[in-house]
């Protein structure tokens, strides 16, 4: 049961992009408005993504995926544990 969970988060990882590359789309965008990045993360877009200082919107694209994540700053700001 684990080795089948490691083969489809492998597949999830890896499908995805070879897809849009094979349907000549860009790696990154908007589908129905919902955004989507699948170029490999790296430390500063992660940095950027999860506690953006300059930014006081709760919900930041993904990282890698499509979607959302949280701005764990925003929150922390509006809640009152760091100071605007």
């Amino acid at each position: 049961m684990l080795l089948l969970r490691a083969v489809l988060l492998l597949a999830g990882l890896v499908v995805p992009p070879l897809v849009l590359r094979l349907l000549g789309w860009p790696l990154s965008g908007t589908l129905l408005g919902i955004p989507y990045n699948f170029e490999p993360p790296t430390p500063s877009r992660v940095r950027q993504t999860i506690w953006n200082l300059s930014s006081d919107r709760l919900l930041a694209p993904h990282v890698y995926g499509w979607g959302f994540s949280p701005n764990f700053h925003a929150l922390a700001r509006r809640i009152g544990l760091v100071a605007a």
